[in-house]
């Protein structure tokens, strides 16, 4: 299932990422400079927030780029699974359809384990794809 983030296009989310790390990277710098200073204390705590926000600014920009590698990896799996089941013919060719988890089919008057029928978990093509 693809995340509502997925609909907003990669070089948006690398722009916004870019954005919140120069932000993060600023606001600590400033929040350092805040703290090391010989300053009163309502200057460093607010150098303390300041910091606080470079950090949630960062871990923003990192999840940004994170789901940038994530819709990559899930766009090469879909595509990976639509070529292996085009060159095994997950259909098969018997007409009922198969049930990735048991290895057995579905829509079978057998339940996939009877004497006469001809669907056998061993003998399916799809067993290629189960490894």
């Amino acid at each position: 299932m693809a995340s509502r983030l997925a609909s907003v296009p990669e070089i948006a989310r690398r722009r916004t990422a870019a954005v919140a790390g120069l932000f993060g990277a600023l606001f600590c710098a400033v929040g350092v400079m805040a703290l090391v200073g010989d300053v009163n204390v309502f200057i460093k705590v607010l150098g303390g927030f300041v910091l606080l926000g470079a950090v949630v600014l960062s871990l923003a920009a990192w999840g940004l780029l994170s789901s940038i590698r994530v819709d990559r990896y899930a766009a090469e799996f879909e595509a990976e699974m639509v070529q292996a089941i085009a060159e095994h013919d997950a259909t098969c060719g018997c007409g009922s359809s198969h049930d990735m988890d048991a290895m057995t089919t579905t829509g079978c008057d057998h339940d996939g384990k009877g004497g006469d029928c001809a669907h056998d978990c061993s003998t399916c093509t799809l067993a290629a794809l189960k490894h």
